[in-house]
């Protein structure tokens, strides 16, 4: 999140790379936390673990990604 927040690129781009070539599903959610660490500091939204603010994001972006992920898997 830190390096995000400073621009700098996904450490892990790679395995978000294998994932999209094997058509598995995934919700990233560092991009909205390193943007919230970016204007607000890394303590707004972890320390140690997700902080109030943090736990928010995540589950704003679960929230908006979810269902059109299971929508073909669920009658519903």
């Amino acid at each position: 999140i830190e390096d995000r927040a400073r621009k700098e690129p996904k450490t892990y781009q790679p395995l978000l790379d294998w994932l999209a070539r094997e058509g598995v599903k995934y919700i990233d959610v560092t991009d909205d936390l390193a943007q919230q660490a970016a204007r607000n500091g890394i303590r707004s939204v972890i320390s140690n673990h997700y902080r109030p603010l943090g736990n928010e994001l995540v589950a704003r972006n679960l929230e908006r990604a979810l269902p059109k992920l299971i929508a073909p898997t669920c009658q519903g």
